[in-house]
């Protein structure tokens, strides 16, 4: 990142499958509270994606990165996805809060979400844009993906998890059956595909000047995200493309280091996303 800062480069992480809307709607989430005078506190977004959805290659070697990584403590004093642009520990902290088990989610009544393989991936990146943007001292996010509703597509994620757990651990014996990089879903599938991410937040009154949390009105606020083809493949190779060309539009305004989409581009890709992409972006306060 210190090379990164001297010469200007600016390295977007998190750019792939569906961290670019998480990252947004905390981004945007934090816009709608600062513009009310509140700040947020709170996000938990909901990945609801269609029945067909499939791992392509890449998500595949992503999740048995992630299930495999080492989980011994870093030799670094601090986590370096907390580090503000002057290389010192932010004092913007977020706080875990992925669902470990089943729970409702809010705006579809009757349905419940769980914890799935790529939600520490959407959590890191909220953490790196907290940290730089500085959204809340003690801001708590949390993400999980919404179950699907029959028994055939239960069966088929069962089976794909079970695989996958498999791979980890015997990727000689069973990484043959997982895709393969550049391997996904069908044009038709991706075509029909979709993500539609809900979310929950809260955000707290700042005008009475008191640094007291507890005595501060608390406001719910939710938002959907809804992309209108599979964000797995199809529109995650989208959103990379969008947000390279804005970079590109962006150039000599960015500043260099390890950042994200929502620190390095904010609403800006936000604007391009609803215009360039088949999709919409919904956030409102709860009454």
């Amino acid at each position: 990142e210190e090379s990164a800062q001297k010469t200007g480069a600016a390295l977007l992480c998190h750019c792939g499958h569906d961290c670019i809307p998480c990252d947004l709607m905390v981004f945007e989430m934090h816009q709608f509270a600062s513009n009310q005078g509140c700040e947020l506190q709170q996000v938990i977004t909901y990945q609801e994606f269609a029945e067909e959805a499939a791992f392509s290659g890449g998500t595949a070697a992503t999740a048995a990165f992630q299930l495999a990584k080492d989980r011994t403590k870093p030799k670094t004093s601090f986590d370096p996805l907390v580090r503000n642009k002057n290389g010192e520990k932010s004092e913007f902290h977020t706080t875990n809060i992925c669902p470990k088990t089943s729970v409702d989610v809010p705006t579809l009544p009757g349905r419940k979400a769980g914890p799935w393989i790529m939600a520490p991936v959407m959590m890191n990146c909220v953490r790196r844009s907290n940290a730089l943007l500085g959204y809340s001292k003690d801001l708590k996010y949390g993400d999980c993906a919404v179950k699907v509703e029959s028994w055939t597509a239960w069966a088929k994620n069962l089976g794909t998890a079970s695989v996958l757990a498999a791979a980890t651990y015997q990727p000689d014996l069973f990484g043959r059956f997982l895709p393969q990089a550049g391997e996904g879903p069908s044009r038709e599938d991706m075509e029909n595909g979709y993500l539609k991410l809900h979310a929950e937040a809260i955000m707290v009154d700042k005008n009475n000047g008191d640094d007291d949390t507890s005595t501060k009105k608390i406001r719910q606020l939710k938002g959907l995200f809804e992309f209108r083809k599979d964000t797995g493949y199809l529109y995650t190779a989208v959103l990379l493309c969008e947000t390279g060309l804005l970079m590109v539009e962006k150039y000599g305004s960015l500043s260099g280091g390890c950042l994200t989409p929502a620190a390095a581009l904010g609403g800006d890709l936000t604007e391009r996303i609803l215009k360039e992409m088949d999709a919409s972006l919904e956030i409102k306060e709860i009454s």
